[in-house]
């Protein structure tokens, strides 16, 4: 992990992230082509209208008939709604050819980010609809498409159709095993810590990144006050110097506590302001109370990363959250008929 490159610090250097593995120059289309012979146009085409036009089903052959898409593509059958339903629940049956498909070539050890979203159904008759977590706390029906990514490279590594109401620590394993990829590092987000899911995460012999609610009492908040007169306690990342304690150590378990100068200082100005705008929720009692925690972050491990490689592995969990948040909100991807069709 030595030679990891620093991180990228807008959408825009990863808006291009996943870059196709097989499709580049005159014969961009041999993966798709080898895998599946018999869709592979289909896939292009349609992967054309949903990202060029996010278009709906019923909208597809009018975008197909605008363009020369077809022409290119060689394609001789009248496309219709019906027919284009049709090949999509087709292709959701060919389960071995997908896996095969997005399974990683390279199986080495990675760190492995996981994006899991809700895709709201509107019909009792799919399979995988069941009634699950969402943010708006409404427990839609839904499936869950559940996304690995490759911490280094930021690229797509693998994906799962899930049932809506599964959203276990198992599942996840169990994404990771079916994948073929071995010795995964997974990274979570702030809401997954608990004990019960660290110890189902030792006990399927996992190793993992988890970062700590500020408010959790195995933070060493007593450390920060000699953080920053260590003589090498510190790394450059993208552009500041941040500082980190020596590590924790319980048992199988490692904590690391790291501070950001310019971090602290803009949330410090932050709360400040809202004590000028907003007095009977932010005020100066409460200022002093959460101070020393302000600019900190801890991460729990059972790896053997050093904490550079910690924070970094971490950040870029977040570019990934981004771009995904990014995708979904201006490409307005209406999954639904994908999902029903059980292949996303």
């Amino acid at each position: 992990m030595s030679n990891f490159q620093q991180p990228r610090n807008s959408l825009l250097p990863i808006l291009s992230y996943t870059p196709p593995k097989l499709y580049t120059g005159k014969e961009w289309y041999i993966g798709f082509y080898a895998f599946d012979p018999a869709h592979w146009k289909f896939i292009v085409f349609m992967a054309y209208c949903r990202m060029g036009y996010q278009s709906p089903l019923k909208n597809i052959p009018f975008h197909l008939e605008q363009s020369s898409i077809l022409d290119l593509l060689e394609w001789k059958d009248k496309i219709y709604d019906q027919k284009i339903s049709d090949m999509l629940f087709e292709l959701g049956r060919m389960q071995s050819s997908i896996h095969e498909f997005m399974k990683p070539e390279d199986k080495k050890r990675r760190i492995v980010l996981m994006d899991a979203t809700g895709v709201v159904l509107q019909s009792d008759n799919i399979p995988l609809a069941r009634k699950g977590y969402n943010s708006n706390m409404d427990f839609q029906l839904q499936s869950v498409l559940l996304y690995l990514y490759d911490a280094l490279t930021l690229e797509s590594v693998y994906y799962r159709m899930l049932a809506g109401n599964i959203r276990e620590v198992s599942a996840m394993r169990n994404t990771i095993v079916t994948s073929g990829m071995e010795d995964c590092v997974y990274i979570a987000d702030k809401g997954f810590f608990s004990r019960a899911n660290v110890t189902e995460l030792e006990r399927m012999s996992m190793q993992y990144i988890i970062p700590l609610r500020r408010d959790n009492k195995l933070i060493p908040y007593e450390a920060i006050k000699e953080m920053e007169q260590g003589d090498n306690n510190y790394f450059n990342f993208s552009e500041r110097f941040i500082f980190y304690a020596d590590t924790r150590k319980m048992e199988k378990r490692k904590i690391e506590l790291f501070l950001d100068g310019k971090l602290k200082e803009q949330e410090k100005t932050d709360y400040l302001s809202r004590i000028q705008s907003l007095p009977e929720s932010f005020t100066k009692p409460k200022f002093n109370e959460k101070v020393q925690t302000m600019g900190t972050l801890a991460i729990m491990h059972n790896t053997a990363l050093t904490p550079w490689d910690i924070y970094v592995e971490y950040k870029n969990r977040g570019e990934t959250e981004q771009f995904f948040d990014h995708f979904k909100k201006h490409h307005r991807c209406c999954l639904l008929p994908y999902a029903e069709a059980g292949i996303a």
